[in-house]
């Protein structure tokens, strides 16, 4: 739309008969600021600024970041519907940026040049579970190959600077995000905005680490993409206005002879160890144990028990191997079953036991979704909320911690299966995923309080996937 508008404008003789190129390509941008603005206040998204607010701090900014030399480009942020592939939970919407120059053939990635930036000022989103900001490295080419590893940790909502603050004040607030490799860009586009009356306490730096990262603009350089994680909003409307929203995104290439000034490679920060779950490790075997039994009882046989495998690689990992991440995120502990199993109709479910990390290490939420082996689809999920009351349905009421543990069922079939595993089963139907296909699992643990990021993996106990063959 944006590029559609652009050319529409070059066509105005108004503005072509000007003298000034810069005047022209000004009253481009405004306008296009204009549009851009107005459909996020089209959407009624709930904000302590408003759209026109935003709209006049970005044309000031952006006015005397293009008298310092710096040219400008608008993009997007938009919200996709439900990204297919690399196992993506189902609990969480992915906002991407979109640009129409530098073309990467991807849509939602994009190139940066060493000295370039991306600037974001919008609204955060509703109260929600979990929200945060990440760039990736999506994709290195020379040859081809795709690595989806984060470049650092992610901005959450603990973390991230707003209008209002961090943490339980982090929602519904204004902020302005800087992707760049470069320190002197960074201070220069945070200086224009804060300069054009955005505060000063609400600027956060997306670090891109130029030392592992190709940068440029030609075909063999890397192509990056960032990802705006929202999971579970509280109010369903709010949360699907915000999704409906098209934020503007300015790409900004730096002046002609600026000094370079890479940005260091942050230091993450420490996963979190301070709630250990081994004490769990008796109640949770007497959990897998009386599952099994219940099951058992009605004509069920245990055909395998699978322990969860912790997913303990960053981005910088899977950079350094050359290998796949598959969308990292440092602020969850993910946990798969490896390898899928099938699933057929009527006659097999899976049954997961595990810990509710939520009370029992102090994370945000869990959730248990299921994974297409082959398109790496994540078709359905359940979280946290619909955990309360299965340990004593499955373990009875003298199962030990039972407030502290789960047992969820997988069924292709939940009306079959509703005998033993009562309203505590996921179905997932052959049209979310293929009869022929095998079926994985992962457990996903959600941003740890304390640390700010996600736990470790030695510090929670994996669930185990019981599959039964009636």
């Amino acid at each position: 739309m944006f590029l559609a508008i652009l050319f529409s404008l070059s066509d105005f003789s108004a503005i072509s008969e000007m003298p000034s190129l810069l005047l022209k390509r000004t009253i481009q941008l405004t306008m296009l600021i204009a549009v851009a603005i107005a459909a996020v206040a089209a959407t009624h998204v709930d904000c302590d600024t408003t759209a026109a607010a935003q709209a006049r701090t970005a044309e000031a900014a952006l006015a005397t970041l293009r008298t310092a030399g710096w040219g400008v480009e608008i993009g997007s942020l938009y919200f996709p519907p439900q990204a297919e592939g690399h196992a993506n939970n189902p609990s969480t919407t992915y906002g991407r940026y979109n640009f129409t120059e530098h073309p990467t053939g991807v849509n939602g990635t994009w190139r940066l040049g060493p000295q370039d930036a991306l600037a974001w000022l919008g609204c955060t989103p509703p109260l929600a579970k979990y929200f945060s900001w990440r760039s990736y490295l999506a994709v290195r080419t020379d040859p081809l190959r795709e690595l989806l590893a984060s470049l650092g940790d992610s901005a959450n909502q603990l973390v991230f600077n707003t209008s209002r603050g961090s943490g339980a004040a982090a929602f519904n607030s204004t902020a302005l995000l800087v992707t760049t490799a470069d320190a002197s860009s960074a201070a220069a586009v945070a200086g224009a905005f804060v300069g054009a009356g955005h505060p000063a306490s609400a600027v956060n730096l997306d670090a891109v680490p130029s030392a592992v990262v190709r940068l440029g603009y030609a075909t063999t350089d890397d192509i990056l993409y960032i990802s705006l994680r929202l999971s579970l909003p509280a109010d369903a409307r709010a949360g699907a206005a915000y999704l409906a929203a098209t934020w503007p995104v300015y790409r900004l290439t730096a002046p002609v002879g600026a000094v370079p000034a890479p940005l260091p490679t942050a230091a993450d920060r420490p996963r979190g160890r301070s709630h250990p779950e081994a004490r769990l490790a008796p109640s949770l075997a007497t959990l897998v144990s009386s599952t099994t039994a219940a099951w058992s009882a009605a004509g069920y046989t245990l055909s395998t028990s699978t322990v969860l495998t912790p997913f303990n690689k960053t981005g910088w990992d899977c950079i350094a191997e050359d290998t796949n991440c598959q969308g990292d995120n440092h602020d969850a502990l993910y946990s798969v079953q490896r390898p899928g199993m099938m699933l057929a109709l009527n006659s097999s479910v899976m049954v997961v036991v595990g810990v509710n990390h939520v009370p029992a290490a102090g994370v945000t939420y869990v959730n248990v979704d299921v994974n297409d082996e082959l398109t790496l689809d994540a078709p359905v999920a359940v979280n946290n909320a619909a955990f309360a009351g299965s340990a004593v349905h499955f373990g009875g009421p003298g199962q030990p911690d039972a407030a502290l543990l789960y047992a969820y069922a997988i069924s292709r079939d939940c009306a079959a299966a509703e005998a033993v595993a009562g309203a505590y089963c996921m179905e997932v139907t052959a049209a979310a995923l293929p009869m022929t296909h095998p079926m994985g699992v992962i457990e996903r643990a959600y941003l740890q309080a304390d640390a700010r990021t996600g736990p470790a993996a030695e510090e929670l106990l994996s669930a185990t996937v019981l599959h039964f063959v009636a």
